[in-house]
């Protein structure tokens, strides 16, 4: 085989493994989407109420627990979680991190065992993950009032 010839195969060889090389990195930035759910912690905070619905007042010490409840998209409604504290006013909460619009309400349980209506919602939007950088925890904020 000539020089000629030897060249030839070479750059035949390089540009073939060039070739794999490329549609290998093609593949991964086009077909490898994330996918998975980037799991989400949402901190929540609130004023603890300090009136009944009848007027009367309400102490922190008459206060049990807050419980924690929401949907996603105005789905169905989850348990979020529940402080273990009646004087608390904030609660993190670790989500899958579905995209979509999150609604949290809390109640109010007394220690006698009287659950308040839900409060007004408070609103977080989780972005798609695909939009998140990879192998971030994301953290995010609401107020219920």
């Amino acid at each position: 085989m000539d020089t000629q010839g030897l060249k030839n195969s070479h750059v035949g060889i390089f540009v073939a493994i060039l070739s794999l090389l490329l549609s290998a990195a093609t593949y991964l930035l086009f077909n490898v989407a994330v996918s998975e759910p980037v799991e989400t912690q949402i901190n929540l905070t609130w004023d603890r109420p300090t009136t009944r619905l009848d007027g009367r007042p309400l102490a922190p010490s008459e206060i049990n627990r807050t419980q924690i409840r929401y949907n996603i998209d105005g789905g169905t409604m989850q348990w979020g979680g529940s402080t273990t504290d009646g004087a608390a006013e904030e609660l993190s909460i670790v989500v899958n991190g579905e995209p979509g619009q999150y609604l949290f309400f809390a109640s109010v349980v007394t220690e006698d065992g009287l659950i308040s209506g839900e409060s007004e919602p408070a609103s977080v939007d989780v972005p798609s993950p695909d939009l998140w950088p990879a192998n971030t925890a994301t953290n995010l904020e609401a107020f219920l009032n």
